[in-house]
């Protein structure tokens, strides 16, 4: 797919030959038919489909996060695939010759021009389904603003249960939690992701990664 940006063309749009013209967010854009190959499955595209398919699958589990955490970096394309083109090579790894694996760490659910926060505690809560992080409210990063949504996302590697915390705490508040439904054994079975929203503008931090103690 190339996007036509011609002031010549103006909107396009219909087919010529094994292309089609259509517009999308105001750009014109080409498409083209796919064009077969001998070998349609090398080791790299099935590892690149494999690779795919995992990030994809992690993104439906927290697309509601990733719907403002990536709204900054999504200029002329969505925050799908904004998210997409960030995470899936650094965020999954290919094991057992063609398999992926996520590697958490390397995930970002939000990415901006905002300073990134600092966990400071990341605890099973008084009800034991509750996984809580706290940081420091009154230290506010550059680019970011007392009223920032904290964006909170938690995983139970042990359940594989994947939870993303309600959008109703602020950075000044310093705590946010992500309610699972079953009790936490062990904080330390938990990953989590916090990154902000700003609800001033659509400005986002990158997200930064941990694990319960």
């Amino acid at each position: 797919m190339a996007r036509v940006q011609n002031v010549l063309i103006g909107k396009a749009s219909g087919s010529i030959g094994n292309a089609t013209f259509s517009s999308w967010k105001g750009i014109n854009v080409l498409k083209s038919k796919a064009i077969q190959v001998a070998n349609p499955r090398t080791d790299g595209q099935v590892r690149q489909r494999n690779r795919l398919t995992v990030m994809v699958a992690f993104f439906r589990l927290v697309s509601a996060a990733v719907a403002l955490g990536f709204r900054e970096g999504a200029i002329k394309m969505s925050e799908y695939n904004a998210f997409i083109r960030e995470n899936v090579v650094n965020g999954t790894q290919i094991v057992n010759g063609n398999d992926a694996r996520l590697v958490a760490e390397n995930i970002l659910i939000s990415k901006g021009s905002m300073g990134v926060t600092q966990v400071l505690t990341a605890t099973v809560g008084d009800v034991a389904e509750d996984f809580e992080v706290t940081w420091d409210g009154d230290n506010i990063p550059v680019g970011g603003s007392a009223s920032d949504i904290a964006l909170l996302v938690a995983r139970n590697r042990t359940t594989n249960e994947v939870v993303v915390a309600r959008f109703t705490d602020t950075r000044v508040g310093g705590f946010a939690f992500a309610a699972f439904s079953e009790p936490i054994n062990n904080a330390g079975d938990v990953d989590y992701w916090l990154g902000f929203y700003s609800q001033v503008n659509d400005t986002a931090s990158d997200s930064v990664f941990g694990q319960g103690v």
